[in-house]
């Protein structure tokens, strides 16, 4: 079905989007940056000690902030070993992390392993303070025998320790480990054709971080690829078909600042640059695709803990022929901006804008969501609403306008 064309922006509209703008800044003032923290967290060991009196556990650590960070741990540091009427300083044996990225909202597992001394047996508890401090029970129903060394003398654990080398460990490596989103997750529906809409996307690192090309050019380790499909679903009609598909693939760098402060409170969080195609897969006189390079930067003010500003502007270039749409440039423009004001914990804001050649066929989106959490504290989701004007929301009719508001559940915002 296809939809009505409309006139270009009014000043009326155009008014109501400042204003908007408008309300999402001001209530900032006075709010200062702080460093972004680490989670971690141990891991309780899976098996008791083993014959030489090793016992082996891992170190979680989680980034819940919106930008990567980065945490090292030596090679081998002291704990205390706490027992019922005993207390030792035993060595603690790691692989060696210098400078390891963490992606926002991911985590990694870093393998500890301790040999137990001479005597320690029933309910033990290790305490670490490297790198916070930290404890976990160990539960030695035996004493193991008796190591050939000493009780501190150790050697440097080989990088592929016991839990690398299982099925489950090598999975964990490079699936969470590489994994991150990309773009909204979302699923939403509304009262115009067509009534849904729904976006997944994800992107996968390619370096590994124990890799030779991560640890002799750390920089590379922003190399991905990513993929985002979207799809505005006619579910309303008969058979439910699909309206329009774009996919999206992409090759993507993405450069996250270590001394990122900068006057005013600001803070530079990096840049991104990617090959991009999209296309909505059809034949004929209904197919449309092309193709486009990018590169964008994102600038925060205020605590990214607590309440914040992300304004993130992009330019973009086409490349190659766009034989089947000629003259989409004239409605995607040469760049876009988004504004995101919100919490972590909290709700957010999300404008999104672009313009046409002249000023006239433009778009116009603002997402607003609620994390379920402060409804119910039950789903790691968020509601979504979302308001679309302008021109483009559909690859295939890129030069339609239309209007429509939808309401769903995002995974990811």
């Amino acid at each position: 079905m296809d939809l009505p064309d409309r006139p270009p922006y009014s000043p009326a509209m155009i008014t109501r989007i400042s204003s908007l703008l408008a309300f999402a800044v001001f209530p900032l003032c006075g709010l200062r940056a702080e460093p972004t923290a680490l989670i971690y967290s141990v891991v309780a060991p899976a098996a008791e000690a083993s014959e030489d009196g090793t016992v082996h556990f891992q170190l979680a650590v989680l980034n819940p902030s919106p930008v990567s960070a980065t945490f090292s741990l030596p090679a081998t540091f002291t704990a205390q070993l706490v027992g019922a009427s005993e207390h030792w300083e035993i060595p603690v044996v790691s692989t060696s992390v210098a400078g390891r990225s963490i992606e926002p909202g991911a985590f990694a597992l870093v393998p500890l392993s301790v040999r137990l001394p001479s005597g320690a047996a029933g309910r033990l508890v290790l305490e670490l303070d490297q790198p916070a401090p930290l404890r976990v029970a160990i539960s030695v129903a035996a004493q193991a025998s008796p190591p050939a060394a000493t009780p501190m003398a150790v050697t440097r654990a080989p990088a592929s320790l016991i839990e690398r080398r299982t099925a489950v460990a090598h999975l964990k490596n490079y699936f969470p480990g590489a994994f991150a989103p990309h773009d909204p997750i979302y699923f939403i529906y509304g009262p115009r054709v067509p009534a849904a809409k729904f976006q997944f996307s994800f992107k996968y690192r390619l370096p590994m971080d124990d890799g030779w090309l991560a640890r002799k050019l750390p920089e590379m380790r922003g190399l991905h690829v990513a993929f985002t499909q979207r799809s505005l679903w006619d579910i309303t009609a008969s058979s439910s078909p699909f309206y329009d598909t774009s996919y999206m693939p992409e090759f993507l760098y993405q450069f996250a600042a270590s001394d990122r402060r900068l006057p005013g409170g600001f803070q530079w969080l990096g840049w991104s640059a990617a090959l991009k195609h999209e296309s909505n897969g059809q034949g004929g006189d209904r197919s449309r695709s092309m193709n486009c390079a990018y590169a964008r930067t994102a600038i925060s003010w205020g605590n990214l803990d607590r309440w914040h500003l992300i304004v993130a502007p992009r330019i973009f270039e086409y490349v190659g022929d766009r034989f089947d749409n000629p003259n989409i440039a004239d409605y995607r423009g040469w760049g876009d901006i988004q504004v995101m004001i919100g919490r972590n914990d909290g709700p957010a804001l999300l404008l999104y804008g672009r313009e046409g050649r002249g000023f006239r066929h433009g778009a116009f989106q603002a997402d607003f969501t609620i994390p379920t959490s402060m409804l119910s504290g039950s789903f790691a989701t968020y509601l979504l609403f979302q308001y679309w004007a302008g021109y483009g929301e559909s690859l295939l009719h890129y030069d339609r306008h239309t209007e429509t508001v939808r309401a769903g559940f995002s995974l990811v915002r």
